[in-house]
């Protein structure tokens, strides 16, 4: 478990010209950062460097707007993109062919949160007014895994096909993090975890702790608390590299969403 001296203070980013806010969704292991840039009817996928900054994602003809959401070590991006008025899931690979992932009726919309090494996607797809959880082969087969009593959304995946996701269940309406194990299912995670959005090859998972903080954990450990800048009010962690650096957001009532990065001492 790691203690809060050990991490980094938040690093911003930033945020591409002309866009009003930005967030980091996810990093490979040599710190490529997939971003989703915003405006307020618009919204576009970036990829960041500190060698070469902001670079946009490119997309098929007709594309109203598009997010990254996560990229792997292999440089495999993914995400959703609207064309024709439905949100499509996708997945490209750098310098390849664009892959649209969207299984059709009866379901209406959908989108890709993770993709691991092997072209693996996890993400989620609406049918019938209710989102579950779903999962794409390499091949690009389709999975629908459900929900545990109302909403559900896989947004990532490791490398041994473990899971980590958030929902919304029907009594109380309130927000819970799990991990879904081949084998095994759905498995709840401990409070004060309200979204799992990220884990690690070596099982470290951070996402959204309550009340709306960043959090962090080995599956072995405790929830720990991210640090956040002195501005910041609000935040969440959306991704985590094999070492245990990890990629989000902070929120403050004054200059919006601002990318952010946070950095330990020592690897997992």
């Amino acid at each position: 478990v790691w203690n809060t001296p050990s991490l980094g203070g938040g690093n911003v980013i930033g945020r591409p010209i002309p866009y009003a806010a930005a967030v980091a969704y996810a990093l490979t292991d040599a710190m490529v950062v997939a971003v989703t840039a915003y405006q307020p009817n618009n919204m576009r996928a970036f990829v960041w460097t500190a060698g070469s900054g902001f670079l946009p994602v490119a997309m098929p003809a007709g594309t109203s707007d598009s997010e990254a959401k996560d990229i792997s070590n292999t440089n495999i991006i993914v995400g959703s993109f609207v064309r024709g008025g439905v949100r499509r899931a996708y997945r490209v690979a750098v310098g390849s062919g664009f892959d649209n992932l969207h299984p059709g009726a009866p379901y209406d919309a959908s989108g890709a949160e993770a993709v691991a090494a092997n072209g693996t996607v996890t993400g989620w797809a609406r049918i019938g007014g209710n989102t579950h959880a779903a999962r794409w082969s390499p091949s690009g087969t389709f999975v629908d895994l459900g929900a545990i009593g109302g909403a559900a959304a896989g947004l990532d995946l490791n490398v041994n096909g473990v899971i980590a996701g958030a929902g919304v269940a029907l009594a109380g309406n309130q927000g819970y993090g799990f991990l879904w194990r081949p084998g095994f299912g759905f498995l709840m995670q401990p409070p004060p975890v309200t979204a799992a959005r990220g884990i690690s090859d070596r099982l470290r998972v951070v996402g959204v702790f309550a009340p709306d903080q960043p959090g962090s954990y080995l599956t072995t450990g405790q929830p720990t608390f991210l640090p956040m800048p002195l501005a910041a009010t609000t935040g969440r962690a959306n991704a985590v590299n094999r070492c245990g650096h990890s990629v989000g957001a902070v929120y403050s009532g004054l200059g919006g969403a601002s990318a952010t990065f946070w950095q330990i001492s020592a690897c997992d």
